[in-house]
Order: structure tokens, then C-alpha cells, then sequence
């Protein structure tokens, strides 16, 4: 049954056909197992529509915060203390870079942060009740939207660990 279904998603793809909402529904729902054949399905049409082209979207680096719950040896971005009213970037510095970015050709708008910083740090979640936020995650879902109303910059973002709610 899934080898058949990823088959035909196969096929449909790679004919430049668009995904019915039941099928885009199927898998966001995939379970974690089929991963690799999805990947793999997923490189076949990329291969098959585009060949080996690689291209990139210029985007405009907007660092929301530079403190993490963890202390990841690799990671160069994280700041090992924060300084009170300086963990999050504000809105209207967040649109200040954003609009600098138009200005320079970007399409894009890549958020950086750490992962939940106010689960370690006090400061941190005392800083985000302050700006109206109870988590990292919706004042960054705040932040994109309003980049993307303001700007029409496509927001891009990778906040760590995320649940399905």
C-alpha cells in the first residue's frame, strides 16, 4: 500500500502535477519510518523537473536571540550570559533589518535563535512577558508574520525541537 502510494506521488510529481489537499494532508502526516523514501521521491522529482541546478534566495540574517537552553560544543552563535533588556531583538529592530534587506536585494528573512532560552534563563522569559510573549516560539511566529506583512520578505527559521502543536 505505501510503496504503491509513494509510487504514484512519484509519478504525479515528477509530471509537474500539484498535490491534492488529501495527499498534502497524507503526508504531513507520514510517520517518521517513511522519511527515507519520501527523501528519496523528493530527490528523484527535484532531479527529474530541475536536474542539478542549485540555487539559493538571498536572505537578510535577523538573529531574534543569541541565548539557548543548550551548550552545544560546535555551536559559535550562542552567548554564555545574557545582559538584561539585550536577550531579544524588538520589534522595530527586527523591521529595521528587515527593511535593510529589501533595500539590498533579499527575498528572504532568516531568523536565528536558541532553543526556548526562557526554560534556562529567567532573564530571558521575564524579557518576553515584558514584550507580551510566554514563549520564544510565538514571539518568533509574531516576529515572521509581521516581517512578511510589512516587508513581503519570506520568513525562514530554525528554532530547535518543535511539537506538533
Amino acid at each position: 500500500m505505501e510503496a504503491d502510494w509513494l509510487r504514484n506521488l512519484s509519478e504525479k510529481l515528477s509530471c509537474g502535477e500539484r498535490l491534492s489537499q488529501p495527499e498534502v494532508s497524507m503526508l504531513l502526516k507520514a510517520s517518521d519510518r517513511l522519511l527515507p523514501s519520501l527523501a528519496a521521491v523528493s530527490r528523484r522529482v527535484k532531479t527529474s523537473l530541475r536536474g542539478n541546478i542549485v540555487s539559493y534566495s538571498r536572505k537578510v540574517f535577523i538573529p531574534l536571540t543569541r541565548l539557548c537552553r543548550n551548550a552545544c560544543d560546535y555551536c559559535a552563535f550562542r552567548l554564555p550570559e545574557p545582559k538584561p533588556g539585550e536577550i531579544y531583538l524588538k520589534p522595530g529592530q527586527v523591521l529595521s533589518i528587515a527593511e535593510a534587506g529589501v533595500k539590498a536585494g533579499c527575498f528572504e528573512a532568516l531568523f536565528t535563535l536558541g532553543e526556548k532560552p526562557e526554560e534556562k534563563y529567567p532573564e530571558a522569559e521575564r524579557e518576553l512577558k515584558a514584550l507580551g510573549y510566554s514563549s520564544t516560539i510565538e514571539y518568533l511566529y509574531e516576529c515572521c508574520r509581521m516581517v512578511y506583512r510589512r516587508t513581503g520578505l519570506l520568513p525562514h527559521s530554525n528554532p530547535g525541537i518543535l511539537s506538533r502543536e
